[in-house]
């Protein structure tokens, strides 16, 4: 009987880490106003939910819900920012077509960035433009 106790205890403990994982991780929400690229998937325009990487998980995924449904991505790097009150997404216009470049959370005081494809055409023209994304 008190193996049995003492391994409910244990795996108590494990399910409250996991659940203190989950609820650590930082949620935001933004609006698009057009239709943008997040790796492969295409978001469409709308109000969008973010679920950002848990602090103790070895692969840092975003988890973003809309109305069509839930994409995951992962980040190409993740870097250091100092802290501020000012999160978001940083969008480039690439042939035409928007791409998130980035995500900046001033909270965390990291920032994330993603794939973007490179331009098919060799000269940067004012098409190839960035602008920023409030989250909140």
């Amino acid at each position: 009987m008190r193996i049995s106790i003492v391994r409910l205890l244990g795996v108590a403990a494990a399910a409250l880490a996991c659940t203190g994982v989950m609820q650590a991780a930082e949620q935001g929400t933004f609006h698009l106003t057009n239709e943008i690229h997040w790796g492969k998937a295409v978001l469409e325009p709308g109000d969008y939910r973010m679920v950002l990487p848990a602090p103790g998980l070895r692969q840092p995924h975003f988890r973003i819900e809309g109305r069509s449904g839930m994409i995951f991505e992962l980040p190409l790097t993740t870097g250091f920012q100092s802290y501020s009150d000012s999160n978001y997404l940083k969008l480039v216009k690439v042939d035409g077509n928007y791409f998130i470049q980035a995500f900046s959370s001033g909270a965390t005081g990291k920032t994330f960035t993603f794939s973007v494809p490179k331009p098919t055409s060799r000269h940067l023209t004012s098409e190839n433009t960035t602008f920023d994304v409030a989250v909140r």
